[in-house]
């Protein structure tokens, strides 16, 4: 496969992105190990265009552990290295992110990457990043450029396994949820069926702000199936006898989604917020 057969997709609304003057490309950056092949495509395109570019980084809030901050150290380093102005921006929304300083700075040309598996395995229904910046990109080319497949040691394996991305972070939020059961079914002739509500609540806010987005259905969906299931009368079944208490119940999960919601979204911001003043306190030093 040359290198022309590797972009696979162009959104311009002529589908020629050739000839004009004062090309200005941009690449979208990660901590994947494909980032490497995205930027030295990048490189040769700018090379052959006599543009200029920009790698960018859209700092989501999302901790990384310590190998992929080391590979998004190495990735930015190289696009400096390459020539590239390298750009870190926190926003929640990469997408949107990405579309809006493409339009601020003029940008002719974007360049992203496109994996074979993608994101959607676990979410059929929602859009990959590169389909929402293709459909959001308007008048800017959009080249999409096919991952290559990476080989991964026996140590990279385990690094990038299921449990690595989204398995792990639902079995610790379902873990916990079985275990505030337990002790409520303990405390139940204490406390009442209604009161386990109130303990559920807690517990999905706290699952919401350690864990974040991970937990904002499935805690509240397993905690409302449990206190249904297992407390409100009639037990051990999933019919609920009272009018009162079906309000209850859908309030219950009305307010434990939404709580789960809010507080993730919080702590994300208090990570970008983290992050930008650190950047910040960065810049002020090196001035």
């Amino acid at each position: 496969m040359n290198e022309d057969e590797e972009i696979i997709f162009n959104a311009s609304e002529n589908g020629t992105h050739s000839g004009r003057l004062n090309e200005h490309l941009l690449v979208a950056v990660s901590h994947s190990p494909n980032s490497v092949h995205l930027l030295n495509r990048t490189k040769k395109m700018v090379e052959k265009l006599n543009a200029s570019w920009t790698a960018l980084y859209v700092e989501t809030g999302t901790p990384l552990r310590d190998y992929e901050r080391d590979m998004l150290h190495k990735n930015l380093e190289l696009a400096r290295h390459l020539g590239a102005e390298v750009v870190s921006l926190p926003a929640e929304d990469i997408p949107g992110e990405v579309i809006h300083y493409a339009r601020m700075k003029n940008i002719s040309q974007i360049i992203i990457g496109k994996s074979n598996n993608g994101s959607r395995i676990l979410h059929p229904r929602h859009k990959s990043i590169t389909q929402r910046i293709i459909q959001d990109s308007g008048t800017i080319d959009v080249l999409v450029v096919q991952e290559k497949p990476i080989r991964y040691s026996g140590r990279w394996l385990t690094r990038f396994s299921i449990w690595n991305f989204a398995t792990l972070p639902h079995l610790l939020s379902l873990a916990v949820v079985l275990i505030v059961t337990g002790i409520n079914l303990i405390a139940l002739p204490l406390i009442g069926y209604r009161s386990v509500s109130t303990i559920y609540l807690l517990t999905i806010t706290a699952l919401a702000f350690f864990l974040g987005k991970a937990v904002v259905w499935i805690a509240p969906t397993s905690s409302a199936l449990l206190w249904n299931y297992l407390f409100i009368p009639p037990r051990m079944t999933f019919t609920i006898g009272d009018l009162e208490d079906v309000l209850m119940f859908v309030m219950y999960f009305v307010a434990a989604s939404t709580t789960g919601y809010l507080t993730s979204r919080l702590k994300a911001n208090e990570r970008v917020l983290v992050t930008r003043e650190e950047k910040m306190t960065l810049l002020y030093n090196f001035s």
